[in-house]
């Protein structure tokens, strides 16, 4: 890694797949350019589906970043943010949400370097500091792999929506270790996620299956939308793992969760919140002290 100053400043996280488009416009337009020119559509819709949200830091960020040691790590054609807090042996990995920044878990940070671990958190490709205007699920997951060989094994990871499902994705995909997994927010299933964008933007069946077959083939064929179930890859998983989840979210639903524990594993532990939303569970004290107690004990 390499020390820099940051002087930029992106993102917060407003939906799954929130961006700068106008929404109500595309909602409108869309069902037609489907019908007349189904091929152009998916293109443009798996553009816009790829493409996160950047936003100005709010001062409370900004807070969490003046005490961090900042620097940076390349990664294929990027150069990825990274901050780091504390000097503890033990390591911490926070994990962001779409059009989110690492910043934004910057909460959990004080309480875990007050219990002698080192913290870490990063902006995602095309989040943040980091480079780069568009990202998915696969390369997220592959940086979350990057980031443990260069840091080494970490204590616990923690990470919010769409940055806690590619938690379980990098475990999958990658296979390192790590001593627990903390999953704010957490959906069930990738393909869910982009399902719920195509119903949102009136997106057609014909168009969807497009768009499905272009963003695979962008892979060569080694990555399948069907196989993004992340229900089925945490089961696998014998490490302590806690999921919190808000009854009102209204980003990710809290049914979500509950597909998690139907599973009946015993090293699975949930806890429900009330009236936090999909943002605000990563900033309540409550939440943050038993993320912080569960992490430590």
């Amino acid at each position: 890694m390499t020390s820099q100053e940051s002087k930029s400043a992106p993102s917060t996280e407003t939906s799954i797949h929130g961006n700068g488009f106008r929404i109500s416009a595309l909602r409108c337009l869309l069902p037609m350019v489907c019908r007349m020119a189904p091929n152009l559509a998916a293109r443009v819709c798996l553009r816009l589906f790829l493409t996160p949200a950047r936003t100005k830091w709010p001062a409370w960020e900004r807070a969490f970043l003046a005490k961090a040691v900042m620097s940076t790590l390349p990664f294929g054609s990027h150069q990825i943010a990274i901050y780091r807090w504390g000097q503890g042996a033990k390591k911490i990995l926070l994990c962001h949400g779409w059009s989110g920044r690492g910043s934004q878990l910057g909460a959990f940070v004080q309480p875990l370097v007050d219990a002698d671990y080192s913290v870490y958190a990063f902006d995602a490709v095309g989040h943040g500091g980091s480079s780069g205007k568009q990202t998915d699920m696969i390369e997220y997951s592959d940086l979350i792999g990057h980031l443990v060989q260069s840091l080494g094994p970490c204590e616990a990871m923690i990470g919010h929506s769409f940055g806690a499902a590619n938690v379980v994705i990098a475990k999958s995909r990658h296979r390192f270790e790590t001593g627990k997994l903390v999953l704010l927010s957490c959906f069930s299933d990738g393909e869910w996620v982009l399902n719920r964008f195509a119903d949102f933007l009136n997106i057609s069946p014909r168009v969807l299956r497009n768009l499905k077959d272009l963003h695979e083939r962008r892979y060569d064929s080694s990555f399948s939308w069907s196989e993004m179930n992340i229900a089925n890859m945490v089961r696998k998983e014998a490490i302590p793992v806690l999921f919190i989840h808000d009854r009102k979210d209204r980003e990710v639903p809290h049914a979500q969760m509950e597909v998690f524990s139907g599973s009946g594993k015993p090293n699975f532990r949930f806890i429900s919140t009330e009236g936090l939303g999909h943002r605000r569970i990563i900033l309540d004290k409550n939440v943050v002290r038993q993320v912080c107690q569960f992490v430590a004990g």
